[in-house]
């Protein structure tokens, strides 16, 4: 694998992360929410948008090149990679439950367009070297609204949901986003872990058997 990615999210993909899981932060030092950082064998840059070019500018030491987004001059991410691996065939590794499936698809598309590859990495590079100071994973409460605020209960919302997904001839319905997952059932949670998320997923699949 000849480069490695990093954007900002945890393992649901949001923007806003709790400390455990603030991998970019700890590998390049910027502290923002939005840009993605790609490691090479011998240099690394990253990505961000214009409300963050002051932050990066103080915030990365000098093995960071700052690429200031949404700018002509300035590369996209797989164009940079493309041009400084100049025809190795490399891969572009990436750890697949930290990205989104559309921009999966775009890059990998481009890579292979110049006989390169977004290559999937079975375990996060980031975790294995992140051993020591590691914030604790969060396991906080989650809260269900009460039925004075939403005027529904979580039971008949979903009830409507089969309704119409019956209309459609629909069979079943993946939610994976948080906050979409969060509007289903009305929950108001911080920072929602993965074993919180399975046990609503699996509240789901019951419902949908009854």
């Amino acid at each position: 694998m000849s480069s490695s990615t990093r954007p900002t999210c945890q393992l649901e993909v949001i923007e806003f992360v709790s400390e455990y899981d603030k991998r970019r932060q700890f590998i390049s030092g910027f502290s923002g929410s939005q840009a993605i950082a790609v490691v090479l064998e011998n240099k690394a840059a990253l990505w961000t948008g214009g409300r963050y070019f002051l932050q990066a500018e103080n915030e990365l030491d000098y093995n960071w090149i700052l690429m200031k987004g949404r700018s002509e001059t300035v590369p996209s991410i797989t164009e940079w990679v493309i041009a400084e691996l100049d025809d190795q065939n490399g891969f572009l590794g990436a750890y697949p439950f930290l990205i989104g499936s559309d921009d999966w698809i775009k890059k990998d598309k481009e890579l292979v367009q110049n006989n390169m590859k977004l290559a999937r990495v079975e375990e996060d590079l980031f975790d294995k070297i992140w051993t020591t100071g590691r914030p604790v994973q969060p396991n906080t409460h989650i809260h269900g609204m009460k039925l004075s605020f939403t005027g529904k209960s979580w039971i008949d919302k979903i009830k409507d949901i089969q309704q119409e997904m019956k209309e459609k001839n629909v069979d079943a319905l993946v939610v994976t986003s948080l906050d979409e997952v969060a509007c289903k059932f009305y929950i108001i949670y911080k920072y929602l872990n993965r074993n919180a998320k399975q046990n609503i997923l699996m509240i789901i699949k019951y419902y949908m058997r009854n």
